[in-house]
């Protein structure tokens, strides 16, 4: 699978001080980064935190795939997150596939070849 961002590269990763409760997290408008958090790029959807204080880390980006395919995706973290996903490219239509408190997978997702 590879992730794009439109007009640049790899993904947008913004990362803030401070934790965000896990109801907030998944609710159907989850916060989005504040003008304070701090943005820099990352290549794939991995994140490791080097502090040790509580943070929160939003990923953003798109997935395109080569072919359609089924998918699966995994979250781990060891705090509070979700992992959504939209269904176009509006922030406005994304779903929520996991919520970590009750497992680290999404169900099977068929993704078309181009679908961001």
């Amino acid at each position: 699978m590879m992730f794009f961002i439109l007009g640049g590269r790899g993904l947008q990763l913004y990362h803030a001080s401070g934790a965000l409760p896990q109801s907030t997290l998944i609710s159907s408008s989850p916060p989005s980064p504040s003008s304070g958090a701090t943005q820099t790029w990352i290549d794939d959807a991995s994140y490791v935190s080097t502090l040790s204080s509580d943070e929160t880390v939003w990923i953003i980006g798109f997935v395109r795939v080569n072919k359609t395919a089924t998918f699966t995706f995994t979250f781990q973290t060891n705090g509070n997150g979700a992992l959504f996903l939209s269904t176009d490219d509006s922030p406005s239509n994304k779903v929520l596939i996991v919520n970590p408190t009750s497992t680290n997978q999404s169900n099977d997702i068929i993704l078309n070849n181009n679908t961001k």
